[in-house]
């Protein structure tokens, strides 16, 4: 998984990636499923970047208070170049 951590690319894989990663594959399909048809594109789109700017905030959050070098050995991340 590539991810954007303090304005670089890092990438990580573990044990949980793929089962966390389909679970949120099946909630966005759900999401999307739920949404879809040209009326409901307005809140499918809304709910989208909302979730967008959430994550992005807490990873903000998590890094600053946990540090950026505690995250990525947690995350075993490697930077990307």
């Amino acid at each position: 998984m590539k991810v954007i951590i303090k304005d670089k690319f890092y990438e990580f894989q573990n044990e949980n990636t793929e089962a966390i990663f389909d679970q949120q594959k099946n909630y966005l399909t759900e999401l999307i499923r739920n949404h879809s048809g040209e009326e409901n594109l307005e809140e499918l789109l809304t709910s989208l970047f909302s979730l967008y700017n959430l994550s992005e905030a807490l990873i903000h959050k998590l890094v600053e208070e946990n540090g950026k070098s505690r995250v990525l050995d947690i995350l075993k991340a490697q930077a990307v170049e």
